[in-house]
């Protein structure tokens, strides 16, 4: 009966993403919850993770939480750990629980995954350095640039030379903006050029 089942998840997820679309969110809500209570793997964890970027993005953050906890039980599938990512990012805006947060960031990181890895390392080095754990994010933002990743790579190296700077380490400052510069990112390279000028 798996097929049966399958189909009728797969339609509700569909549908979830159609209606979403046409900016009908409570529809799609209901849709995306029927398929991520479906108890079919291929479909849960990507239904559970629209699910919570919806209601992320309604200013529901406890239901939120809820959906990306679903999916992040997924943890070796692309929406598991994009799960873990945004709820990284939601722990630390939407509810300021900074322990979760760091936790969902770390998870991120160890899975591995070429995009959001990277993401993550930027998004925990932000953290800890908020937290005034210099140490813990100049380590994230260093594993990040090592993973050589074209967009987050940069942005990992201009946030740790703006730390550096704000530490009164100009000379590794200007180090982390030179990697900046010398990738060519079109957002992030101009702006680490110009933190170069004003270190005079």
């Amino acid at each position: 009966m798996l097929g049966g089942r399958e189909d009728a998840a797969v339609e509700a997820f569909n549908l979830g993403v159609q209606l979403q679309g046409e900016g009908n969110w409570m529809r799609a809500r209901d849709a995306y919850a029927r398929a991520m209570n479906s108890g079919v793997p291929v479909v849960e964890p990507t239904a559970a993770y629209n699910l919570g970027r919806l209601l992320e993005d309604r200013g529901d953050w406890v239901a939120a939480r809820t959906a990306y906890g679903r999916a992040c039980r997924f943890g070796g599938t692309d929406a598991g750990v994009k799960a873990m990512y945004q709820l990284g990012f939601l722990l630390q805006e939407g509810q300021r629980d900074v322990t979760a947060a760091r936790q969902a960031f770390e998870r991120a990181i160890a899975s591995g995954h070429p995009d959001v890895a990277p993401a993550a390392g930027v998004g925990l080095g932000t953290l800890l350095g908020a937290q005034g754990d210099p140490s813990g994010a100049r380590d994230a933002y260093i594993r990040t640039i090592e993973s050589g990743h074209p967009d987050h790579g940069p942005r990992a190296a201009l946030a740790l030379g703006m730390l550096f700077e704000a530490w009164g380490e100009q000379a590794a400052a200007r180090d982390m903006y030179d990697i900046a510069i010398e990738s060519g990112h079109p957002d992030v390279a101009p702006r680490a050029a110009a933190k170069v000028r004003s270190l005079g």
